[in-house]
């Protein structure tokens, strides 16, 4: 099988902060590529590792131009839960969900060749049976892993200790970390980090949103740039 594997989208109506640019286009823009990147490639599905929206109340015509985009694509895309989401009736993944463009996995999905496994923010991770031929076990998580803080007293979990925590797993997707990053240790660890700016940090200045295609056959991975404007395009002077 094959998967597009995507970062944090954080969708949201209003643009941050400082952006000067048609942000709400923007966002349907970066959604549209990676639709198509993963049309393109033939991909069994996408993955999508957490704050898949901003903040959990949008106004219904803008959840619904997303679930006009996913139906016209008609890919299954698999997702967990992030600290920016909550899922109770009436948000946005709510009604995703109720409209049958997303599965938010919250347990275990057994697909062709691949199990799936999903945990939200401050969840325990599961711990399958080893990796065998016929199915290969893929974790989706939303937590703070990376090599580096990207603010002052952040904590986070090292990629290689991680790894080495995640044993049995083929294939991690990381969010919440929105910078981009590959580990291979004991199978593929990945952070495709945010797919856009929202502020105006030096972690965002160097952001290069894009996405993975990932097959569980040959384990291979392909990274593909999104197109974006220069930071100076899209974020206003001080």
């Amino acid at each position: 099988m094959k998967a597009i594997l995507v970062g944090d989208l954080h969708l949201r109506e209003k643009a941050p902060a400082g952006r000067i640019d048609d942000f709400a286009q923007v966002q349907r823009d970066k959604v549209r590529q990676i639709l198509t990147i993963a049309k393109e490639q033939r991909v069994d599905f996408i993955l999508q590792a957490g704050d898949f929206f901003d903040y959990p109340k949008q106004k219904k015509d803008f959840i619904y131009s997303y679930v006009d985009l996913f139906k016209e694509f008609a890919i299954p895309i698999y997702c967990v839960l992030g600290n920016h989401d909550l899922f109770s009736e009436k948000t946005p993944l709510y009604w995703l969900k109720l409209e049958k463009v997303i599965t938010v996995i919250e347990d275990k999905i057994e697909l062709d060749d691949v199990v799936l496994y999903g945990v939200r923010p401050y969840g325990e991770i599961p711990q399958p049976e080893n990796n065998n031929v016929m199915k290969k076990n893929v974790l989706v998580i939303h937590k703070m892993i990376g090599n580096e803080p990207q603010l002052l007293a952040q904590n986070i979990v090292s990629c290689s200790q991680f790894a080495n925590q995640t044993v049995n797993y083929r294939l991690r997707l990381v969010g919440d970390y929105h910078f981009r990053w590959e580990h291979f240790e004991n199978g593929w660890t990945i952070n495709p980090g945010a797919v856009v700016r929202l502020r105006r940090t030096k972690w965002d200045m160097m952001l290069e949103p894009s996405v993975v295609l990932w097959s569980s056959e040959t384990e291979e991975i392909t990274w593909y740039k999104l197109n974006f404007k220069p930071y100076k395009e899209v974020f206003k002077d001080d």
